[in-house]
């Protein structure tokens, strides 16, 4: 004979289905945990665990964000694994040769918009060669100054001019 309430005492569930003598809650709880567990079936719910309002770290009054870390904290750990690592503003540190070059044309605009020293339209953004900090690209070998000052507007003549004495073949990024 068939089954038509679940085995479990005192279950009022009104599931219609009777599999191996449970109801179909009991059925599914018995086959993930091993025991159809108590009569009474409701939502599982994980017991409530206090949640951290502030960051982790020691003096930090940044509000928890995620892994028991404010945002700054855990983009530096998640980033470099050490929440305590400090970078420089991007304009504080040494770049090379294109950065230098993106930071011109933020600051002043592009060469373009200016006018070169011969009367003609400029071009591109000239280093002057004069910077005691000059620095030379390593991947290309051409100087540069993170100094946005010691630029300025020309004509893609009056560069090819300005640099020919230093170049010796290389185009150092100019187009």
């Amino acid at each position: 004979m068939k089954a038509t309430r679940c085995s479990v005492p005192a279950c009022t569930s009104s599931s219609q289905t009777i599999i191996r003598g449970y109801c179909k809650p009991h059925y599914k709880r018995w086959m993930r945990t091993g025991d159809p567990g108590p009569a009474a079936i409701g939502p599982q719910r994980r017991p409530s665990v206090p949640r951290q309002t502030l960051c982790g770290v020691t003096d930090c009054a940044e509000p928890h964000l995620a892994g028991g870390y404010c945002n700054t904290h855990y983009k530096r750990h998640r980033s470099h694994g050490d929440v305590e690592v400090v970078l420089k503003p991007w304009h504080d540190r040494p770049g090379g040769y294109a950065a230098t070059h993106l930071a011109i044309r933020r600051a002043r605009g592009a060469a373009s918009g200016h006018t070169c020293a011969c009367g003609a339209p400029a071009r591109e953004w000239a280093y002057d060669n004069a910077d005691p900090d000059e620095l030379v690209d390593p991947g290309s070998g051409c100087a540069y100054s993170r100094d946005i000052t010691r630029y300025r507007p020309l004509c893609a003549s009056c560069h090819r001019h300005l640099d020919a004495p230093l170049r010796k073949g290389d185009h150092c990024g100019t187009r």
